[in-house]
């Protein structure tokens, strides 16, 4: 910036003191006049041009809060006030927010975030951090000029309430009443009437959920997408918070993004859902799968069973179920929920579930000629066969088909956007080749996905247990057991496991997971699933 444009812009800013003070709705216009005066001072907009042409929406970026203290718990409370934050501004005319997607991805670019929204084209950022102390939240929020880093604006607080989404509530509020009054009032009036829905948010919703039921990797971003557009235009929408969620959780699932905190969102939009409607079963099961791709499969298994316990015919959240069952390596309990899941909706998908019966029985060239025969009548009707190939490359590792692995690793690579499970089928089909080199060579690739999730850690461990290398596999089962993994099934029975057996590692790792299971099966139990 320039000695004259500073001045200028400095000489802006004390005269209106950028929001301190603010009332009414003159509140809109200063945030407005404060981005349009950055980029005057950074010669972006001329004095002419803004004259003589359109008004140019300003570009604001808000990045996910971060938790500071010497014990974070990464409880998505960052991301989630953030993300409604974002939804609330996006309601101020001549004002673009970028969405929580695209913060996400500049975020996964590196650095800070002031680069990550300069990668956005964002003039300001909005960031905050929050810390929890003893049962009070104390949260700083601030907006940053993206090119100088000076502090345009900051608002402080605290909160005594205990209930996460309560707070997430009174802090986003107390932000945007600080910020913008008028929106505030405005908001009121439109929640007058709660029952009353944008249809246009639900038309959205509708194609972001056919996106999300295909189970497929590139339809993702794009209902993320819709998804995010119905909220900004309805946020009190809990059925698009809830799909929200799913989408999100997938997001990284789906090997669509590396960066972790699309977890975290999902967790948020799933806790916002309940909170928004906790008689939602759909809203309940959203937070389940949230929970149980951020490694809570015990918090998984209880709101899904409150999902059930609204809706005893909700198939997404008996498919659910049965998975979390199926750990426990009981086949009778997970053919039961999934026949029900079929019962309850007739196109949903229940492949895993065969994949996890394969398994249990030890059944796997049954199941394989099943996927094989899937996989032909797919192509032949002009849909993708990406879940059944990718289904059958695993089962090839369970077996020790090395050929029929690499196989299908290739196939997948064709069909599928998930590059890190297609690599994964690849380097289980090297283990059983015995080529450690390529399987690290993999492995190295895709680490930032691998190591986050339990189930990828518990086929990378157990296919080193096989090979000899004892020490890394230890490394990547350690991993597994403390992200969540609940299959006491295959630790039990699975040989590439055996070599391990006896050590106090192992056994460590193998007594979580048990503990772990337990406590899920008791709570199928009690609820009548067992």
């Amino acid at each position: 910036m320039t000695p004259a444009a500073r001045h200028r812009f400095e000489k802006m800013r004390r005269e209106r003191r950028v929001f301190a003070g603010a009332v009414g709705a003159t509140a809109a216009a200063i945030l407005i006049f404060t981005l349009m005066a950055i980029r005057f001072a950074e010669g972006r907009t001329s004095p002419a041009a803004s004259a003589s042409e359109p008004a140019v929406s300003e570009v604001l970026a808000v990045m996910p809060f971060e938790e500071v203290g010497p014990a974070p718990t990464h409880d998505a409370f960052g991301v989630g006030i953030a993300d409604t934050i974002i939804s609330r501004l996006s309601a101020v005319a001549d004002l673009t927010v970028r969405p929580m997607s695209a913060s996400l991805g500049a975020i996964q670019g590196g650095g800070s975030a002031l680069e990550a929204a300069r990668r956005l084209d964002a003039v300001a950022v909005m960031v905050g951090e929050y810390a929890k102390k003893d049962e009070r939240f104390e949260v700083r929020v601030r907006l940053l000029d993206t090119d100088s880093g000076d502090t345009l604006w900051e608002h402080q607080l605290d909160s005594g309430v205990r209930d996460l989404m309560a707070v997430e509530k009174q802090v986003v509020d107390q932000t945007i009443a600080a910020m913008l009054p008028h929106v505030r009032n405005e908001e009121r009036a439109r929640r007058a009437d709660p029952g009353r829905r944008d249809a246009t948010a639900h038309y959205l919703y509708l194609l972001a959920r056919g996106k999300n039921a295909t189970w497929e990797s590139r339809p993702i971003p794009e209902a993320v997408e819709l998804l995010e557009h119905a909220i900004r235009l309805d946020p009190d929408f809990a059925p698009a918070q809830a799909e929200l969620a799913t989408a999100s959780a997938n997001m990284f699932l789906g090997g669509l993004s590396a960066e972790p905190m699309w977890v975290e969102r999902a967790v948020a939009a799933g806790r916002r859902a309940v909170f928004l409607d906790d008689g939602d079963a759909s809203a309940h099961f959203a937070l389940g799968y949230s929970l149980y791709v951020a490694g809570d499969p015990v918090g998984s298994a209880r709101e899904t069973l409150h999902a059930l316990r609204l809706d005893p015919r909700h198939a997404m959240a008996l498919r659910n179920l049965a998975t979390l069952v199926a750990g426990a390596g009981y086949a009778a309990p997970v053919r039961s929920l999934r026949d029900a899941a079929r019962k309850a909706d007739p196109f949903i998908d229940v492949g895993w579930l065969d994949v996890w019966l394969a398994m249990i029985e030890g059944n796997y060239e049954h199941r394989m000629a099943g996927l094989r025969k899937e996989i032909d009548l797919r192509r032949s009707a002009g849909l993708s066969p990406e879940l059944p190939i990718m289904q059958i490359g695993y089962l090839s590792f369970e077996s020790g088909d090395s050929a029929s692995g690499l196989r299908y690793a290739a196939m997948l690579e064709e069909v599928s956007a998930n590059a890190a499970s297609a690599d994964m089928v690849h380097l289980l089909a090297l283990s059983r080749l015995g080529d450690a080199a390529g399987m690290r060579r993999l492995i190295e690739k895709n680490k930032a996905f691998y190591t986050r999730t339990w189930d990828y850690c518990d086929l990378i461990g157990r296919a080193l247990s096989a090979m000899g290398e004892k020490q890394e596999a230890l490394d990547w089962l350690d991993r597994s057991a403390a992200r969540g993994n609940f299959d006491l099934g295959t630790w039990e029975r699975s040989v590439m496991l055996d070599p391990l057996r006896g050590d106090e590692r192992f056994e460590a790792d193998l007594a979580i997971v048990r503990d772990r299971t337990r406590r899920i099966v008791q709570l199928a139990e009690f609820a009548g699933y067992m």
